[in-house]
């Protein structure tokens, strides 16, 4: 009778070290190539993902020129987006020879300026699309939906300051499709001309000015037509923030900026310390799954 109550403690406690091996091969098993299947790959490819995004710079930097000694001589070709651009115009409507404004507009909306490679310390440039609208005025230059095909192309250019190496002089001859409601469309054939000093290209936060008074005939066709009266009598073009805003500060000796161009991080070069973390998240979160793979397969 002691024999027999031994062996079944005995036989009770091989099946519990059966259920508890069991127990134990699950959790080291199934659930680990659960956790690898469902948390650990996914962590590792999403990091390797962020880690290659950020490694791409928008695309307004990534072909920017500026600030620097002789900037303008090594700057590429391409194109420039300004997402929020501002610009206020004053029309006169009453034919006085701008003694008088009638409109005073606020206008803002996309611009894209297209440049090409410097040559001989000149860039040339154009502004290939900008819609401007506020108040129900629509202000069109360049190729863009809508406008006349027949309004002429405004050309412009960026060139060295001849002692201050680490500025230059860009500017605008712009034509342009106004739409004034009540009014109709109007168009100056005769340029504005509009300018600033830069000290890079994406020129941020830049305002563009007339070097003068403005007073330009408007008419009801581009190339032809009749004078309607009316004259444009203020005009200034502001290229806004660059992405993530920031404050963009002038440089104008050969020292190092003071301030550059500034993200919403504050700083406009490249997170480095960011995708460092990223990318050791990245192989931890792989080389675990890994060697849960390996695990579980050997």
């Amino acid at each position: 009778m002691r024999g027999a109550k031994v062996f079944g403690c005995a036989n009770r406690c091989e099946q519990r070290r059966n259920v508890c091996a069991r127990f134990v091969h699950v959790l080291e098993g199934g659930a680990a190539v659960r956790m690898l299947r469902t948390i650990l790959l996914p962590i590792g490819l999403i990091a390797l993902v962020v880690l290659i995004a950020s490694l791409i710079p928008d695309r307004a930097w990534a072909d920017g020129c500026g600030p620097g000694l002789h900037w303008v001589d090594d700057c590429p070709a391409g194109d420039d987006l300004f997402s929020s651009t501002t610009a206020v115009v004053g029309i006169d409507l009453n034919g006085d020879d701008c003694e008088t404004v009638e409109l005073d507009l606020t206008l803002s909306g996309p611009t894209t300026v297209h440049r090409d490679a410097e040559a001989g310390d000149q860039i040339d440039t154009e502004i290939v699309t900008m819609e401007l609208t506020g108040g129900g005025v629509t202000l069109r230059v360049g190729n863009v939906p809508g406008i006349n095909p027949d309004v002429p192309p405004t050309i412009g250019a960026v060139v060295e300051h001849p002692t201050i190496w680490t500025l230059a002089d860009s500017f605008f001859d712009v034509f342009f499709e106004v739409d004034v409601p009540g009014v109709g469309l109007l168009y100056n054939h005769d340029p504005v001309r509009v300018e600033a000093v830069i000290d890079r290209v994406p020129p941020w936060n830049t305002i563009y000015l007339p070097p003068g008074d403005v007073c330009v005939d408007l008419f009801d066709d581009p190339i032809d037509g009749n004078d309607t009266g009316m004259n444009l009598a203020h005009a200034e073009h502001d290229t806004g923030p660059p992405p993530g805003g920031g404050a963009v500060e002038l440089f104008v000796d050969s020292s190092e900026p003071s301030a550059h161009a500034e993200d919403a991080s504050g700083s406009s070069s490249p997170p480095y310390a960011a995708m460092a973390v990223i990318a050791a998240a990245a192989v931890v979160a792989l080389a675990a799954g890994g060697w849960y793979a390996r695990r579980r397969l050997s």
